[in-house]
């Protein structure tokens, strides 16, 4: 089936307030779920499992070790982005408009590829970013989003390493600790050399600097983000018939009963 955007936003919102966010969170959570998928990221692939998941816990505390302003260290204690992802996203955007950059390291975070939201909103204030991490269950490759382009979209790539024995980059931790790097730089040049500092590979910000090292298995680039929201604001959202009904359940736990005043309509009700 197919369902327009609004109706889509709705619908995540309730199932998000269902699953325990507060207000506002449950709004930004439904955000980022929304405007990955409409960009071709298909996170609605992974969501049954992650809304499974996210029904047995609520979101909770999360401890942000500020080693200065232009370093975070944030241990999410398996929270997942869409909880996380408007907060980190504030602190880092704070600190790089007034020091140039930042970077943030996080462990225990899960979801994480509902970041994509979060850089494209950073993007759009003109800051060049990367969010880069090890993919579950593909061991030995690296998933790299980073903002281009006039309008803070966002590309994804996932790079492989040659041979069996690969060597992860130094600031991109094993997936065993579910690991996070978040890079904001106020401009492209800037970002490149904070990334080299981290020990990132140059061929996973620069197309030129290909070796043998690295090769890119997937990808998908800013004309492909653009043309599959298109797609989708015109012909509506695909969701699939079993996670539809999902969503459903989960909007019901929120939706308050109707009564006989309730029924007659809006405005002022006679006693």
């Amino acid at each position: 089936m197919h369902a327009s955007r609004n109706e889509l936003l709705a619908l995540l919102k309730q199932v998000y307030e269902a699953c325990g966010f507060p207000y506002g969170l449950d709004e930004s959570a439904a955000e980022m779920t929304l405007w990955a998928q409409m960009h071709g990221l298909n996170v609605f692939a992974g969501l049954a499992a992650c809304l499974s998941r996210l029904q047995q816990t609520s979101p909770g505390d999360q401890r942000f070790d500020s080693v200065d302003e232009q370093l975070i260290e944030v241990d999410a204690n398996g929270e997942s982005m869409l909880a996380l992802g408007s907060s980190i996203g504030a602190l880092m955007l704070a600190n790089t408009l007034n020091s140039g950059r930042c970077v943030a390291r996080l462990q225990n975070c899960r979801d994480r590829i509902f970041v994509a939201r979060i850089l494209h909103g950073a993007g759009q204030r003109n800051l060049s970013c990367l969010a880069a991490w090890w993919p579950e269950p593909a061991p030995g490759t690296v998933q790299l989003l980073r903002t281009s382009g006039d309008h803070g979209l966002v590309e994804s790539s996932t790079f492989r390493g040659f041979g069996d024995d690969v060597t992860p980059p130094g600031s991109v931790p094993h997936e065993s600790a579910q690991s996070l790097l978040l890079v904001y730089a106020s401009d492209s040049e800037q970002l490149k050399n904070t990334a080299a500092e981290l020990s990132l590979p140059a061929e996973l910000l620069d197309e030129s600097a290909w070796s043998n090292s690295f090769e890119r298995i997937e990808h998908i680039d800013l004309e492909q983000m653009q043309s599959s929201y298109a797609e989708m604001l015109e012909g509506g959202v695909p969701v699939a018939d079993s996670l539809w009904e999902i969503m459903l359940r989960l909007s019901a736990k929120v939706l308050v009963e109707s009564t006989e005043i309730s029924k007659k309509g809006a405005g002022p009700a006679g006693n």
